[in-house]
């Protein structure tokens, strides 16, 4: 019985733990006049403040690499986050301001809100239909 109670236990810590570390990179972006703040999950739970970067005409937002999302300078990518655990509403909204603040962005992979949508029923996926 004991040993049972110490697995579940152990199991609940390691689900808890793999949330956290995938949920890292995981970023805030907060538009502004004149800069773009940013800051990721970990740096909000720590109660780190934002990173600013100042709006340049090079600035961009990059979909990257298969999942990432980052915030590119005319020197190099400056901050880059994890998009694969990102909702899909957060997602949207986050392309939807970006777009209405004229942040250029680049596509290097298709984010899932914006991929083609499959509109056959479940059945007709099954039969192949």
């Amino acid at each position: 019985m004991a040993a049972d109670l110490f697995g579940f236990v152990l199991l609940a810590f390691c689900y808890v733990a793999l949330i956290v570390i995938f949920w890292q990179g995981m970023a805030t972006f907060v538009f502004g006049p004149d800069r773009i703040l940013v800051r990721s999950w970990v740096d909000r739970f720590r109660r780190r403040p934002f990173r600013a970067f100042p709006r340049e005409s090079g600035l961009s937002l990059v979909f990257s690499g298969h999942s990432g999302i980052s915030l590119r300078t005319p020197d190099g990518v400056l901050h880059r986050t994890e998009g694969r655990y990102v909702p899909p509403s957060a997602l949207r909204r986050l392309i939807d301001v970006a777009t209405r603040e004229g942040l250029p962005i680049e596509y290097q992979w298709t984010p899932h809100v914006l991929a083609a949508r499959d509109t056959r029923t479940w059945w007709q996926r099954l039969i192949g239909g």
